[in-house]
């Protein structure tokens, strides 16, 4: 008996695990392309080796919008507009109207510090690629429903940086 236990158990968290799995997949290749221009903070890290914290330029304007209202909230959508390249602008925080064409809500969540996260704040790299990644100008995210991923960081030509 102990043992079915302990398969079932197993089967059933490898199957969780290899659901989530297939559902980060389908998103990267089935989703809405967003990219948003990155303002990009310093590249290193003692003890998770090389990475590039981000921080966007979308960041700047959720918190000056945020920091008239008295309540912050900890998440929410804010309404940006597409241009023909996908590069997102901010139009201004959701507050359940209709969207036009062009118009996407994307989901932010407030962290410590007013730190505005839009699904990556962080991008980890082979070491010893650091300087490649200093172009980064726009990092590049899958948009499923209320999901957001990060999926590449781009250079000033919207090449992805491999």
């Amino acid at each position: 008996m102990y043992k079915k236990t302990i398969i079932v158990t197993l089967v059933l968290i490898l199957s969780i695990l290899n659901y989530s799995i297939y559902q980060k997949e389908h998103q990267l290749k089935n989703a809405t392309t967003v990219i948003l221009p990155l303002a990009p903070v310093d590249p290193r890290s003692m003890m998770q080796g090389d990475y590039m914290r981000l921080n966007y330029a979308l960041s700047r304007e959720v918190r000056r919008e945020l920091s008239i209202k008295k309540d912050m909230p900890k998440e929410g959508f804010v309404i940006v507009h597409l241009n023909d390249k996908h590069i997102a602008s901010f139009i201004n925080l959701y507050r359940g109207e209709e969207l036009n064409p062009n118009e996407l809500k994307l989901p932010f969540r407030v962290k410590n510090y007013n730190q505005v996260s839009f699904g990556g704040n962080t991008f980890f790299f082979q070491e010893g690629n650091e300087e490649k990644y200093q172009k980064a100008k726009y990092g590049l995210f899958k948009l499923s429903g209320e999901s957001m991923i990060l999926q590449s960081l781009l250079d000033e030509n919207l090449t992805v940086i491999d």
